[in-house]
């Protein structure tokens, strides 16, 4: 499964860079990598299996966000923004789970994340050959 989920992940890549737009392939097991120029990102992570299949291909992305309640609850629906240092939107995205991966130039960028109308940000510095790893948390809806 490993071995198929990184087929699918190099033919997109390879496929978006050669298109140079927008490219969005659908692996055999639901988690959507979408490219825009060279970038590329997936989100999901609802369920186990989910999760199961996000980590296998995990370490193709130098960024990976967690989107929770501060109670641990998961969250879908985050809107998600990454810029780069001079503002310009490399991602506009709404995850589809608790787990955000991106594959971005080596650089540093500042994340953005609303949920339930609340947003945070965070600075983060991508680097080759190390994931980075944003937790973003959110009060439960309760408190």
């Amino acid at each position: 499964m490993l071995q198929r989920a990184w087929r699918v992940l190099a033919l997109g890549v390879g496929l978006a860079a050669a298109a140079g737009g927008i490219w969005a392939s659908e692996n055999p097991d639901n988690e959507t990598v979408i490219m825009a120029g060279n970038v590329s990102y997936v989100s999901g992570g609802i369920g186990e299996d989910s999760r199961e299949r996000m980590k296998a291909f995990s370490a193709a992305f130098n960024l990976k966000l967690l989107l929770a309640y501060k109670s641990g609850s998961y969250l879908s629906d985050v809107e998600v923004v990454v810029a780069d240092v001079k503002g310009k939107q490399l991602i506009k995205a709404s995850s589809e789970g608790p787990i955000f991966m991106a594959k971005l130039p080596v650089g540093a960028y500042e994340v953005t994340a609303t949920a339930a109308g609340q947003t945070q940000r965070q600075k983060v510095t991508v680097t080759n050959g190390r994931q980075a790893v944003l937790h973003f948390r959110w009060a439960d809806p309760a408190e």
